[in-house]
C-alpha cells in the first residue's frame, strides 16, 4: 500500500475534557471524510485535569514472543490498538481504546488529584498528582511498576526521553527533575525560585528540552549550565504560548499551547499536542487532545 493510501486511511481521534468531568470525541476515517461526533461520556466525578493518547501502540518484544501465556494474548491484543487516558480530581485514571472507541477500565492508586500524564509508546504510562508522586504504569496489563517521590507539591507535567530511559517532570515546588527510569528514582534536580514551570518537553530526538513557565520559555541542551542556555525569552506574560524549535536535522521541540488569562468570558484555553497534556485546568475550561491512529 502506497504512502498515500495510508494517510487516506488514517483515524483521527479529537477528545476534548471538561471542567465538568466529560470526555467528548470526534473521530474522522481518513483525510477525505468529514469529523463526526462518536461518543460523550462521563466517568470523572469532578474536574478532568489532564488528558493524554498514545497513536501507534508497540508492545515489548518479549512479551510477544512468550507462546501462548495470557500475558503473549493480553500483549497481543494491544498491539493493534490506541489508548487515551485521563486523569481527574476524583484520584482516579480513566483508561479509553481508541480503536474500539470503548472504556478499558481505571485506576485507583493515587491518593490525590491526578494532574500529569503521557504515554511512552503504548509501553508505559506515567502519572503525576497533586501530592507530587509519579507513578509508572505497564500498558499491556496497567500494572503498577513503581511509584517515584521527590516533588514536594503538584506535578504540573511530565515528558518522556524518546529511549525511554528517562523522564522530565516540572511542579509546583518550583523545582525541574530528571528521572532515571530504568532504577526509577531522581537523578538530578533543577531550582526555579522566581517561579513554578508549567510545561516540560523533550524534542523528538531528545537532543534538546524545552521548559515554559508563565512568563519564560527556556531550550536547553541534557546537562547544561543555567549559562549555556540554547534559547530563553521572559515577558511580561504569556498569554497564548506555543513554541515550536527547530535544528538543521528537523528535530523539534513542542510545547502544547496553554493561556493564561482567565476571565468570565474566556472560557475557550484550550491545551493543543499531541503528546503533552496541560498541567491543570481552571473553571470553565477545556483541553483538547488529538491523536492520529492507522
Amino acid at each position: 500500500m502506497s504512502a498515500r493510501a495510508k494517510r487516506k486511511k488514517e483515524k483521527l481521534v479529537v477528545g476534548v475534557v471538561s471542567y465538568g468531568g466529560g470526555l467528548v470525541g470526534w473521530v474522522r476515517d481518513g483525510v477525505e471524510s468529514e469529523f463526526e461526533k462518536r461518543f460523550a461520556v462521563r466517568h470523572h466525578i469532578g474536574p478532568v485535569r489532564c488528558i493524554a493518547a498514545v497513536a501507534r501502540p508497540e508492545v515489548i518484544g518479549r512479551i510477544r514472543r512468550v507462546g501462548n501465556s495470557a500475558a503473549a494474548q493480553a500483549a497481543n491484543n494491544n498491539a493493534a490498538r490506541a489508548f487515551m487516558a485521563t486523569g481527574g480530581q476524583d484520584e482516579t485514571i480513566q483508561l479509553y481504546d481508541l480503536t474500539r472507541l470503548k472504556i478499558i477500565g481505571n485506576l485507583h492508586q493515587h491518593n490525590n488529584e491526578v494532574t500529569a500524564l503521557t504515554f511512552f509508546r503504548s509501553k508505559n504510562l506515567l502519572s503525576g498528582d497533586a501530592d507530587g508522586i509519579i507513578n509508572v504504569w505497564r500498558c499491556y496489563d496497567w500494572q503498577l511498576l513503581e511509584g517515584m517521590t521527590g516533588h514536594k507539591g503538584r506535578v504540573n507535567c511530565i515528558s518522556v526521553h524518546p529511549t525511554g530511559a528517562m523522564a522530565l517532570s516540572c511542579s509546583a515546588d518550583k523545582t525541574v527533575k530528571l528521572w532515571n527510569l530504568l532504577k526509577c528514582r531522581c537523578a538530578s534536580t533543577m531550582k526555579f525560585p522566581d517561579e513554578e514551570k508549567l510545561v516540560v518537553n523533550w524534542s523528538p530526538s531528545g537532543t534538546t528540552y524545552a521548559i515554559l513557565g508563565r512568563r519564560d520559555i527556556e531550550v536547553s541542551l541534557p546537562c547544561t549550565t543555567a549559562q549555556d542556555v540554547l534559547f530563553r525569552a521572559r515577558m511580561l506574560a504569556l498569554q497564548y504560548a506555543c513554541v515550536l524549535t527547530c535544528c538543521i536535522d528537523a528535530d523539534a521541540c513542542i510545547l502544547p499551547q496553554r493561556a493564561h488569562r482567565y476571565g468570565r468570558r474566556n472560557h475557550q484555553n484550550a491545551c493543543v499536542s499531541s503528546s503533552t497534556p496541560a498541567p491543570r485546568t481552571q473553571a470553565g475550561q477545556t483541553h483538547l487532545h488529538t491523536c492520529q491512529t492507522t
